[in-house]
């Protein structure tokens, strides 16, 4: 006859969805709002500041909790963050790299601050993704959100003037072309709306086009203060 407790059977029942990252690794974490389509119905087209400045809020809140933040890109209704221990061999990983306690957190730190900076109606909500990634990958992951935010953008600025039948297989150099017709420029646009808002740690924020370089710079002086301050200790 078993001698478990009641607690321990039920402790294996929920150990079944634990699971923890690798230690010594980067970890992205990647916040994407949900059914944003009907959340921002009534919203100014192609671009409402209130969406831009609630979500670089919500980021900014967000990282200011993430123990090991070294970089945030917000686009759109999405977040991503990369976090990691990597500062010294006495740092620690946020929650441990439990994977449930990141996505859980992440997404609720978020939701909480957009809506507490969310001036108009509705309540949003977001969920979250958690993985590793190896050091050398991590600057590609911010390059491969920001291309996809250069096609967004440029589609949401399309259909601002465009009927969606209008634009419907129409590669990008066509949409460009289209756009110019009717004396529209992408790359007239503000540099947040064209590229984006990367937060460092601190909460200061750069609207650029960054390059693998530009990244990866980044995110080792953002390591390089937690060393410092370890190795005063």
């Amino acid at each position: 006859m078993s001698t478990d407790t009641l607690g321990d059977r039920i402790k294996r029942y929920e150990a079944a969805s634990s699971h923890t990252l690798s230690p010594r690794t980067p970890v992205m974490i990647r916040v994407d709002g949900r059914a944003f389509h009907t959340f921002t119905r009534g919203c100014e087209r192609p671009f409402d500041a209130r969406v831009v400045e609630s979500m670089v809020e919500a980021a900014r809140f967000t990282a200011a909790d993430m123990a090991g933040f070294r970089l945030a890109y917000v686009q759109s209704d999405e977040a991503t963050f990369l976090i990691d221990d990597l500062a010294s061999l006495q740092s620690q990983p946020w929650f441990g790299n439990k994977a449930h306690k990141l996505v859980s957190l992440s997404a609720s730190l978020f939701t909480a601050a957009f809506n507490r900076a969310w001036p108009g109606d509705g309540l949003a909500t977001f969920d979250a993704r958690a993985f590793s990634i190896p050091r050398e990958d991590a600057p590609n992951a911010f390059i491969w959100r920001q291309r996809d935010w250069e096609r967004n953008s440029l589609q949401m600025l399309a259909r601002a003037h465009f009927s969606n039948r209008a634009l419907t297989g129409r590669k990008h150099p066509e949409i460009h072309e289209m756009l110019h017709g009717v004396g529209v420029n992408w790359a007239h646009l503000d540099p947040q709306l064209k590229n984006g808002t990367f937060i460092h740690p601190g909460g200061e924020t750069s609207c650029v086009r960054a390059d693998y370089s530009q990244l990866e710079q980044w995110i080792e002086d953002a390591r390089t203060p937690e060393s410092a301050e370890v190795a005063a200790a």
